[in-house]
């Protein structure tokens, strides 16, 4: 397997930021890598954007097929990989241009199977400032089982991104990484068993991988087919922690109570679909994630203002309540400032 690191982009009507990504890759300070991309059936320029780049890089595969989504074109990108380490990269985001060096770099120190870096999310026409997330907690110069690392994906202390990591690709094909078509979460559960399954993992505490956000609406029929999948996803995770049993209970706690707080979240958004968010939470069968108050009372990763939404949630008065609710955590949070311990009810 050669030394160089291949980098499976996927592009469908990017043509707006597909350049800047692009040439954030070709930029880079390692040279040595192989870019893979996949234009999943995009009929806007894309194509010829692509087609620019061929002219000037031998070191890209083209593969085009047709409009088949995300999921598949990452798989058709991994059948064509031949480096030694492999990332991800949406064509809608971009590279600082010593991404791949010092990921790379650390990679070879280190031997690990897995390098996961910050990042930062820049919003699209700068609606708001960028936000730069690294992990807490973390010593980089440190060396973690793929065990500890999967508890802090419970926990959500990290996210179970495809594109903020560096993989061994030995690694890939052993776990035999799929990401399953037509759904979105589509990387939770396959990253999450990688992850588990990696001997050693590193961490590079700085913000090397942009990601773009995009304004989108959302309609009736897409908000419940998100809350579907990822609750599909969640499940097969849940399923994956019985089988292993070697978690500690608090993080699977943790875990159902991360996806019943975004059941919530997104009820405020989404404020005129609230009824039917909760009329699916009870008839398609979510109400199982949702811890009991005993559960959530004795876990203690949970904050204290975290555990008060889900309680005026199980009395159904979460809405009613919503205005009085944000007036009291405000409060908290200015008498637990004042006493030095904010950081202690967030994190």
């Amino acid at each position: 397997m050669k030394n160089y690191v291949s980098i499976i982009i996927p592009v469908y009507n990017m043509e707006k930021y597909l350049y800047e990504c692009l040439e954030s890759v070709f930029n880079q300070t390692y040279k040595n890598i192989e870019v893979i991309i996949v234009n999943d059936g995009s009929n806007d320029n894309s194509e010829y954007i692509i087609e620019e780049f061929l002219k000037r890089y031998k070191n890209i595969i083209y593969i085009k097929q047709e409009n088949s989504g995300l999921s598949i074109a990452r798989n058709n990108g991994l059948k064509h990989v031949k480096g030694k380490f492999v990332m991800f990269l949406d064509s809608d985001d971009y590279l600082e241009i010593n991404c791949i060096e010092l990921l790379y770099k650390k990679a070879f120190e280190t031997n690990c199977d897995m390098v996961i870096m910050g990042h930062r999310k820049v919003y699209e026409n700068n609606i708001k400032p960028s936000e730069i997330y690294c992990v807490k907690y973390i010593d980089d110069r440190k060396v973690y089982t793929g065990k500890y690392v999967s508890d802090m994906i419970l926990k959500s202390d990290i996210q179970g991104y495809s594109c903020d990591k560096l993989i061994k690709t030995s690694k890939l094909k052993k776990t035999k990484l799929y990401y399953e078509p037509n759904r979105y979460i589509e990387d939770l559960y396959p990253i999450f068993k990688l992850i588990y399954s990696c001997e050693k993992i590193c961490f590079i505490n700085k913000p090397l991988y942009n990601y773009r956000q995009l304004k989108t609406s959302i309609s009736h029929k897409k908000t419940e087919k998100l809350i579907e999948d990822y609750a599909y996803a969640n499940d097969k995770v849940l399923k994956y922690l019985n089988k292993k049993n070697s978690f500690e209970k608090d993080n699977i706690i943790h875990f159902r109570y991360e996806f019943f707080r975004t059941i919530i979240g997104m009820m405020n958004e989404y404020n005129n679909k609230k009824y039917r968010i909760y009329k699916m939470f009870k008839d398609k069968g979510l109400k199982k994630y949702e811890p009991t108050i005993k559960e959530i009372f004795k876990c203690n990763s949970i904050k204290l203002t975290s555990k008060i939404d889900i309680i005026l949630w199980k009395l159904r008065i979460y809405n009613i309540l919503m205005p009085e609710l944000i007036r009291f955590k405000k409060y908290i949070e200015c008498v637990f400032f004042r006493a030095g311990d904010k950081e202690s009810i967030y994190g």
